[in-house]
């Protein structure tokens, strides 16, 4: 994992710190989450998905699930219902968040 001079990091647990640009998603598994980076890395750390979306709410992740958050920047296909990311994952909205979600691009 690069880290790069004068950039935001963001504590992810476990002493760990990562900087927001280059984490793709992130994974609840119980009350660990997996981390994915940009370089193909995974963290897992013990921190709960719900307090990683607090520590990256002011940044342009998205919530899809209760199971996963994407950093938007790394959307290469917006479908109906899902996100296609630059790693290959598709992750699908939960009915309420796709509701939202529709609702807010339409306005």
């Amino acid at each position: 994992m690069k880290t790069i001079e004068n950039s935001i990091q963001i504590a992810i647990g476990g002493r760990q710190k990562v900087c927001p640009d280059e984490v793709i998603m992130l994974q609840a598994d119980v009350n660990y989450s997996i981390v994915y980076l940009i370089d193909g890395t995974k963290l897992v750390v013990a921190t709960t998905l719900k307090k990683l979306e607090e520590r990256f709410s002011q940044f342009a992740f998205i919530r899809m699930n209760k199971t996963y958050m994407i950093n938007s920047q790394y959307v290469i296909e917006e479908q109906k219902d899902s996100m296609k990311l630059s790693n290959s994952f598709v992750i699908t909205f939960s009915r309420r968040k796709a509701k939202r979600w529709r609702d807010r691009s339409i306005t």
